[in-house]
């Protein structure tokens, strides 16, 4: 399943959500989320059909990068999720699968086999030959102990490429899924840290309980739905919907692995989307956007919060001036799906 959008799979569940009885009320009035997200003040630019960012202070991580960005899209809410849900962002994503719920044992082994590198990253096999903390992934100490197990399997003569190949795939698969079935299992507790610079751990289960916990709005609003984002896979009510997926993608030039929980929750007048990147095996440590859309009398308002982390932030220049950059390559990212999103909607009465 290649070039799955950001949103890949939510149109059969809207299928089925928008067929079903009408829900509750949206939580705030839209002069409520104008003014809660300070997007009142930039109201008649979104009206324009102008994209609006918006920097905002981080959590309590030197870490954390934080964007919210919005738009006011010229359609009825419907056709703004469904065509959220077509949007090809997927800039350098290979391959998308889904792991289908209730898998285990041969039938999850099928699925985590398809995880490879190709002949042509090989470079990226060779840089996992050295993955000791501080080589540039993501990797639990246990993890790097598995990968140098797998190449020390391989002997000391002269190995070919593509036997490389077959063992470092092999050792991604297996970290993986081992990291699948801990946050299936435990949730964010089950979030392994990372070894970095020799003793340093980066805890993407900190990160993301963070992150999470500083949704005030969503929280108050929906609190039923903040509840199963802080606490899955406890707490977790009917009406909320899951999709998990393992995902390679190019990330700076390179093949990078990671995991994603998606939660959906979708009524007549509004919806919230989450998407969950629980691991990523180099770049950033973790993310997590929240998309929220809501009936607007012009069309629909959508307001996506993007909570990204990464160790490689360069404070050196300074942590505001960092920030702002890192910020501004985390707007890059997400910018395209808004343009995809007013475009296909220009021109409509």
């Amino acid at each position: 399943m290649a070039g799955r959008s950001l949103l890949g799979g939510l149109f059969v569940f809207l299928q089925i959500v928008l067929a079903g009885p009408a829900a509750a009320e949206p939580p705030f009035s839209m002069a409520e989320v104008l003014s809660i997200t300070t997007l009142e003040q930039h109201l008649h630019e979104l009206k324009q059909g102008k994209i609006v960012s918006i920097g905002l202070p981080e959590v309590d991580s030197n870490t954390e990068l934080k964007v919210l960005m919005s738009i006011l899209v010229p359609a009825p809410l419907d056709d703004t999720l469904a065509a959220l849900q077509r949007q090809a962002n997927d800039n350098g994503v290979l391959i998308v699968e889904e792991i289908d719920d209730g898998l285990s044992g041969t039938e999850l082994d099928k699925v985590f086999a398809k995880v490879a590198y190709s002949k042509e990253e090989i470079g990226e096999v060779k840089r996992l030959l050295d993955a000791s903390a501080g080589a540039g992934h993501n990797f639990s100490s246990e993890e790097i102990a598995l990968i140098n197990e797998r190449v020390h399997a391989l002997g000391k003569d002269a190995v070919a490429d593509d036997q490389l190949s077959a063992a470092m795939s092999s050792a991604m698969a297996d970290i993986l899924k081992g990291r699948y079935i801990s946050y299936r299992k435990k949730g964010l507790e089950g979030l392994v840290p990372y070894q970095i610079n020799g003793n340093g751990l980066a805890n993407p289960s900190e990160e993301l309980t963070l992150a999470t916990e500083s949704l005030v709005m969503l929280k108050q609003g929906m609190p039923a739905y903040y509840s199963c984002l802080r606490n899955y896979p406890e707490m977790c009510p009917g009406g909320i919907h899951h999709q998990f997926f393992w995902v390679k993608q190019l990330e700076g030039g390179r093949p990078m692995f990671s995991l994603k929980h998606w939660l959906l929750e979708t009524h007549p007048q509004h919806a919230v989307i989450t998407e969950r990147q629980f691991y990523l095996n180099h770049s950033l440590n973790s993310l997590q956007v929240v998309i929220g859309c809501q009936a607007h009398p012009e069309g629909t308002l959508v307001v996506l919060l993007n909570q990204a982390f990464t160790e490689r932030v360069n404070v050196s220049i300074g942590k505001t001036i960092a920030t702002s950059i890192g910020r501004m390559q985390v707007e890059k990212k997400v910018r395209p799906m808004f343009e995809q999103l007013l475009a296909q909607f220009a021109g409509d009465p």
